[in-house]
This record gives structure tokens, C-alpha cells and sequence, in this order.
């Protein structure tokens, strides 16, 4: 398991966007419990570019929470691409 896009969405500034190959959100989870993951892309500060692979959570594929949650915020998620 690779926890570096964990480690990545609880950065806060000055970094200005992060990107995550595999990512490992799931950590989150196994840290603070069942729906973590929700919380935290609700504190995520800077863009967030998840390159997310067949057997990753759905939570961090296209249209899972993580994603809403991080587009539906202006001023993070109008800068996410995908």
C-alpha cells in the first residue's frame, strides 16, 4: 500500500495542487473510521489530480465522493482536472 496520496490531501498550503497515482485514501478510513475519507476531502485546501486504478475504492474513482465532494467546493474543485 502506498500512502503517499494520503499524505498528499492533508498537506495544507503552500503546496499548490497535489497528484496521486493509485491513491491511498483508504487510510484515512483505517486511521479515524468508516467515512474519513468524506471529512477529509471536505478539508482539502489545493487541487487534487486522482489517477485512481481498477481495484482502488470507488470513493476515489470518477464520480465517488471524494470527487464530488472536492468539485462541488469553488475554490478547490473548480481547478481539479481529471
Amino acid at each position: 500500500m502506498c500512502w503517499g496520496s494520503w499524505v498528499g490531501a492533508t498537506l495544507r498550503k503552500p503546496t499548490l495542487s497535489y497528484v496521486s497515482f493509485h491513491p491511498t485514501w483508504l487510510v484515512e478510513n483505517i486511521l479515524k473510521g468508516d467515512g474519513a475519507v468524506d471529512k477529509l476531502a471536505a478539508a482539502v485546501k489545493v487541487p487534487q489530480l486522482l489517477m485512481a486504478a481498477g481495484d482502488d475504492p470507488d470513493f476515489v474513482k470518477p464520480g465517488g465522493s471524494v470527487d464530488k465532494i472536492i468539485k462541488a467546493r469553488a475554490e478547490v474543485g473548480r481547478a481539479a482536472v481529471r
